[in-house]
């Protein structure tokens, strides 16, 4: 004789579905967590590559190209803030000196149609969008004075790409991770090369720390 078919109870379903969301509320922070590392990650990555574009559009058209942190659309149209550079405009007929870059340029991003600030750049890169709790502002300034010889400078009192402030070699520039709270922690630097101009990143997480990382 065949025992019948017996379905689920609504104690043991109102049950099931009690533990399953137990379970998902356990795991979401865990889950969250993982996607947002994913997404620091991933913004760390774009971030090297646009210093090395950077570099690169600086050596080609001997154009001082600047990395600057603007707001710009994120994958879901959000603005926020973003890093990208900028190949900034020079005077018509100078070369390299005080009128290159124009001095609009000098303490201002590049003009876009929604901010428009009167510097002008011939190209610009593609804005990589800065996750939340992730700060890139030592990399801000930073600009490549264009041509074969041209060194790295850093931002002295203004944007301004200046000459008489170069960047001298091994100097490390600090990402920083934040938690949530406002406490932030080195999570990656990057070195620089004087005699190359090139930026290399430096993983802060590893153990035990690499000698390049700052404490904080």
């Amino acid at each position: 004789m065949k025992t019948p078919h017996r379905g689920m109870t609504l104690l043991e379903l109102m049950s099931a579905i009690a533990i399953t969301g137990v379970l998902l509320a356990l795991a979401m922070p865990n889950l969250m967590g993982a996607i947002q590392n994913q997404r620091m990650s991933g913004a760390q990555r774009s971030i090297h590559l646009e210093t090395l574009e950077a570099r690169q559009q600086a050596r080609r058209t001997r154009q001082p190209v600047r990395l600057s942190i603007i707001n710009a659309p994120n994958e879901n149209g959000v603005l926020g803030p973003a890093l990208r550079w900028e190949q900034l405009d020079c005077v018509p007929g100078n070369t390299w000196g005080t009128q290159c870059p124009i001095p609009a340029c000098r303490n201002t991003a590049c003009s876009t149609p929604a901010s428009p600030t009167g510097c002008t750049c011939s190209k610009t890169g593609t804005p990589v969008p800065l996750p939340p709790n992730l700060d890139v502002n030592s990399l801000a300034g930073l600009c490549w004075l264009g041509g074969e010889t041209g060194g790295v400078v850093a931002p002295l009192g203004t944007t301004t790409c200046d000459p008489a402030n170069p960047v001298a070699g091994n100097t490390a520039f600090r990402v920083r991770r934040g938690d949530g709270q406002g406490n932030y922690k080195v999570d990656q630097v990057f070195i620089l090369n004087a005699l190359t101009g090139s930026l290399q990143p430096v993983d802060c997480t590893k153990v035990p720390r690499p000698t390049e990382c700052p404490a904080s």
